[in-house]
């Protein structure tokens, strides 16, 4: 029970506490956007696809959104990066293959 006074369900209390809840749509949407996903991840890593945490665009990236200074990053703090902030990275990649998509259909209609 709540302090309402009425009994919410596990699906309303995760809602409330911002957690997503899955749905076969989401899923399909989400699939959707992964071309998109890649193609911004090739086109941000470009000439340092072996090397991603040597790519000044990354680095910039990591610098305006952490705080680091890009001549401090390097490979161990890169992952170290990319591994605490994944959940972020991965919002962050959603909306960014979003944002491509709806640039490719109204280019491309």
């Amino acid at each position: 029970m709540s302090g309402t006074g009425r009994d919410t369900s596990a699906t309303e209390r995760a809602q409330q506490h911002g957690a997503r809840t899955s749905a076969p749509h989401t899923f399909w949407r989400e699939l959707k956007t992964l071309p998109a996903i890649a193609k911004f991840l090739w086109r941000s890593s470009r000439g340092y696809r072996l090397r991603p945490w040597a790519s000044p665009y990354l680095r910039w990236r990591i610098e305006t959104y952490w705080g680091w200074h890009a001549d401090q990053i390097d490979a161990g703090r890169f992952w170290a990066f990319t591994w605490r902030q994944r959940r972020e990275l991965w919002r962050f990649l959603r909306w960014a293959g979003c944002m491509a998509s709806q640039q490719d259909h109204r280019l491309h209609p």
